[in-house]
């Protein structure tokens, strides 16, 4: 990205700041004039020629103002401070709606996207809190008959599954305790594939009959644990001015709807509790090229957990709706914890 000179990056800020607030291309006198910039039109209109020609800007004509590009949108975000503060108004409406619903887990998701959505006024969605990778905590391998033995799987979060494993003949306890031991140091506290990429190559047909056995149950655990997204706010999204004569209102649905882009854009997001914004071309999917999603994790590894986050015009109050989104994944993180199964970590 291009160095900007201080006063670049001052023009460059307060035209984001205007265009996010008027939704109407900014101009060099308008900047002048309410700026208090000490600088001449003309010279505010040769620093916006460099941010167009740089790409943080661009003209929907010749003779309009500028509007903040991705590009623009991004640096603007980036010179955002990482922790700013939320606004008491926004903080207390947040933890007054999420402490009403406390003792009820199936609605956290629905409470906080209905919160979030009508404090930034746009679409804004949750995942109910679910265990995001399983594990093996507890092998056992337990004799029936002579034609199969009873596995035991007990993964980190309290869920058991029991399995027939055939053999083809009898064979006594002490093999299938040796079995047990040698399959338990392979699949003992790793993920499906933490186990395929350490997988010993002299295994038997018993050994990897359970080995198999342990990798299809964490794979199914995987496959149910897909997130299920509560979303609010549409037709405030829909009211925001750039899409009020667009036909892009099919299109988000389709995206809230199916799940499948969303959880591709939201898959990235950071794991370290920080959030995360994703800018219009920046994800790479059609559908969201004149949006702005942000999200944040929530939860502590190997406890249930799950994501916050909303869906809105690239033109977003950023300053707000970063620390919103992160307070309310850092209150269901909190409730997340304390209602985790013993055992969960």
């Amino acid at each position: 990205m291009p160095v900007l000179s201080e006063r670049t990056e001052q023009i460059l800020r307060h035209l984001v700041t205007d265009y996010i607030t008027t939704a109407s291309p900014v101009g060099s006198g308008a900047l002048t004039e309410q700026h208090g910039l000490n600088v001449s039109a003309a010279t505010v209109r040769n620093e916006m020629v460099k941010l167009e020609e740089d790409g943080f800007i661009h003209r929907p004509h010749v003779s309009a103002g500028g509007v903040p590009s991705d590009k623009g949108y991004r640096f603007f975000v980036e010179s955002l401070p990482i922790e700013a503060d939320l606004p008491g108004g926004a903080r207390e409406t947040l933890e007054i709606e999420i402490a009403s619903v406390r003792r009820e887990v199936e609605e956290w998701a629905r409470t906080i996207s209905s919160t979030v959505a009508e404090l930034i006024g746009t679409v804004a969605f949750a995942t109910p809190p679910m265990l995001r990778t399983f594990r093996v905590k507890q092998l056992e391998l337990i004799h029936l008959q002579d034609t199969s033995a009873l596995l035991v799987l007990i993964l980190h979060g309290a869920l058991v599954h029991k399995l027939l494993i055939p053999v083809a003949a009898p064979m006594p306890l002490e093999y299938l305790e040796h079995t047990r031991n040698r399959v338990a140091s392979v699949v003992a506290d790793r993920t499906a594939g933490e186990i395929e990429a350490n997988m010993p190559r002299d295994m038997d047909a018993l050994e990897t009959d359970v080995i198999d056995s342990t990798l299809g149950v964490l794979r199914s655990e995987e496959a149910r644990s897909t997130p299920r997204y509560e979303w609010r706010g549409l037709s405030e999204l829909l009211a925001q001015p750039e899409f009020a004569d667009s036909g892009q209102g099919r299109e988000i649905v389709d995206v809230l709807e199916g799940g499948e882009t969303l959880s591709a854009v939201t898959s990235n997001a950071p794991t370290d509790g920080s959030v995360g914004v994703y800018i219009g071309s920046e994800m790479g999917h059609e559908p969201m090229q004149s949006f702005t999603v942000i999200v944040c994790r929530y939860g502590r590894p190997g406890e249930p957990g799950g994501k916050v986050g909303l869906i809105g015009p690239t033109r977003l109050h950023y300053s707000l709706a970063m620390p919103v989104v992160r307070h309310a994944a850092a209150l269901l993180g909190r409730l997340s914890a304390e209602v985790a199964p013993q055992g969960a970590a």
